[in-house]
């Protein structure tokens, strides 16, 4: 469990950072969605989206959140013209991060428990 709390942090850490990257040049360099970069960025987009999914392979609410703020998230930030104010997109990437925290936090309880430290009657 701790390889995939550690899993997860980093592929969250990078995939936010990515995504923050990509609504800062859609806002701010004209023409960014015609430069190779901007491919290339949407390749990691899509390969940390696809490893964050599979290290959130559970059917709970929490992940079907991360999820659906994620889907969001993608629209939005693909739908940012240049020019456009990012602010909107920066709230929802910090309410991506609460609940990604959220899950890594759950996580750590659960090694807790795991290991004896903690009682499941503490959790609830």
């Amino acid at each position: 469990r701790h390889q995939w709390m550690a899993e997860l942090r980093a592929c969250a850490s990078e995939y936010l950072q990515v995504l923050y990257a990509v609504a800062l040049r859609r806002e701010s360099v004209r023409g960014y969605v015609n430069e190779k970069g901007y491919l290339e960025d949407q390749e990691r987009i899509a390969i940390l989206s696809c490893k964050l999914e599979m290290l959130l392979s559970r059917d709970d609410e929490r992940t079907k959140k991360i999820f659906a703020l994620d889907i969001e998230l993608i629209e939005d930030i693909y739908a940012l013209r240049f020019g456009q104010s990012k602010a909107e997109i920066i709230d929802k990437l910090n309410v991506l991060k609460s609940v990604l925290r959220q899950e890594l936090e759950g996580a750590w309880e659960d090694i807790q428990i795991d290991v004896g430290k903690k009682h499941i009657s503490s959790r609830l």
